[in-house]
């Protein structure tokens, strides 16, 4: 018994940190994952594929050379439907085999306004950011409390 050939590069399946600038591929959707404030976070360790195949269908693009810098299209086919991400407060948390230094937090914060980060919250935000602009303290505190009372807590 044994093995004939030889392992190479050309053999071994390209992960998604293993990407060129401006390559484009496709990656399985459980790549992705978002924490509670709907911002992604992609494990670089997956395999990366030139076309579509089976789970591997989600459209990914390397764009720079920083750790982060990829665009990934949420809109694409899976199985005859759009795929459905959860939510999590650490995404990748507890799945066996995952490497934390892995996993890249994406940086799409001005794409997602704050109205759709803070659905609850929105309306006073913009109230509290009033009331400091207005320099009324005593209000932008009692705003600052309403807020942390919820589940969208100021940081």
């Amino acid at each position: 018994m044994g093995i004939n050939g030889r392992l190479t590069n050309k053999n071994l399946e390209r992960k998604i940190k293993d990407m060129e600038v401006g390559e484009e591929g496709f990656a399985v959707p459980w790549a992705l994952g978002f924490n509670e404030y709907k911002i992604p976070y992609l494990n670089v360790e997956f395999s990366i594929g030139k076309s579509p195949y089976g789970s591997r269908s989600m459209p990914i693009k390397r764009i720079g050379r920083g750790l982060a810098d990829y665009d990934i299209n949420l809109e694409f086919d899976y199985f005859g439907g759009a795929y459905k991400w959860d939510t999590s407060s650490e995404p990748f948390e507890g799945v066996i085999g995952v490497n934390p230094d892995s996993i890249v937090m994406l940086n799409y914060n001005s794409q997602i306004s704050d109205k759709d980060r803070y659905p609850k919250t929105y309306e006073i935000r913009q109230k509290l950011t009033e009331a400091i602009n207005k320099e009324d303290y005593e209000l932008a505190s009692k705003l600052r409390d309403e807020i942390n009372k919820t589940d969208e807590p100021l940081k």
